[in-house]
């Protein structure tokens, strides 16, 4: 099953409580973490982060990307 398309090198989803999706796009021209609507349709670019490797929410909302040169957190909104 195809959820969404138009993603440049997805990794790491997590799912949401409120039921949407993030993950990260790792392409130079992308580079950032990307939130998907619960529809798999509605897509926002919440951060742009350089080259991420891998995405983490932790249980106080903060989110934890893994870049190819440093890690970075970030607080959910």
């Amino acid at each position: 099953m195809i959820f969404a398309t138009d993603l440049l090198d997805p990794e790491g989803p997590v799912a949401l409580p409120d039921e949407t999706w993030l993950v990260v796009e790792g392409t130079a021209e992308r580079g950032c973490i990307t939130q998907i609507g619960a529809d798999g349709q509605t897509k926002r670019v919440i951060h742009k982060t350089g080259l991420p490797t891998g995405l983490a929410v932790d249980r106080n909302g903060v989110i934890w990307v893994d870049r190819r040169t440093a890690p970075l957190a970030l607080i959910a909104d």
